[in-house]
């Protein structure tokens, strides 16, 4: 058996911490804000009106059809769209991917290069059902048995899958080891990112870096998400085959990699 167990989360975003997320970002528009004459406005003065007044979608939309059916300024326009864009989705996307706003959907596990590939998929409807409370804590009850007491191997999951898998654990009572993520090697006592160890700072993508060690293009073809961003619309869709067999090809090109790595970068 290896040292190591490889594994690979697939995850959708917790709506309802994203929602609480935006009060951070919410500019509060004011939506009874009096009109302005945009026909004797300059491209400055629309600026500073929009960001000191902060009128509402209503006023902005409204304003955007007299813009464009009038004068047609882009400096207008553009400091109109790009309100109108801000009140429409404040968060910025890198919140979007955080680890504090995701939700375990996937897990896949692999003994070492060679072993063979066990996925967890959730199947059900809802996140934060009785029933996927029982899955989540089931799986991550199966994923720390696989584990033992080997260490953990993966794609940037000291920034990733390690904090989620953590987070989950405290949230439905299920015994975690205790990660420390300390170093910038990737390196760690009981956790190895392959991603760290190799290109250190600079972030690199699973797929691609699979590919560049020899990964035939042929496995990679079966997974038709190709990126996690893809996850939560297939999700939404209940395509879980899709979701499921996009995790076992990460496994794969972990395994790629780690057989390539070993023994050059650990």
């Amino acid at each position: 058996m290896s040292d190591y167990l490889l594994f690979d989360l697939e995850t959708v975003r917790n709506d309802p911490l994203l929602e609480n997320l935006e009060t951070a970002f919410d500019p509060k528009p004011d939506e009874s804000v009096e009109d302005i004459d945009l026909k004797k406005a300059t491209v400055d003065d629309v600026k500073q009106f929009i960001e000191e007044r902060n009128p509402g979608l209503v006023w902005l939309d409204i304003h955007y059809e007299m813009e464009i059916g009038g004068k047609n300024r882009k400096g207008v326009k553009e400091a109109i769209m790009s309100r109108i864009a801000l009140l429409n989705d404040p968060v910025p996307d890198k919140w979007k991917a955080t680890p504090e706003l995701q939700e375990i959907v996937t897990i896949g596990m692999s003994d070492g290069f060679d072993g063979d590939i066990e996925v967890l998929q959730y199947e059900g409807e809802s996140i934060g059902s009785t029933e996927y409370d029982e899955w989540i804590t089931n799986s991550l009850a199966r994923f720390h048995e696989r584990r033992g007491s080997r260490k953990l191997c993966g794609w940037n999951i000291t920034g990733f899958d390690i904090p989620i898998i953590m987070m989950a654990c405290d949230v439905y009572g299920v015994t975690c080891p205790n990660y420390k993520i300390h170093s910038f090697s990737g390196i760690e006592h009981n956790m190895l990112d392959l991603m760290k160890a190799r290109w250190g700072r600079d972030w690199r993508k699973l797929r691609e870096s699979a590919l560049a060690v020899g990964m035939p293009s042929s496995e990679d073809a079966k997974d038709e998400l190709v990126t996690g961003s893809r996850v939560a619309d297939a999700f939404s869709r209940g395509e879980f085959d899709l979701i499921k067999e996009h995790c076992r090809v990460d496994i794969v090109r972990l395994q790629y990699l780690f057989g390539t790595y070993q023994g050059l970068f650990f």
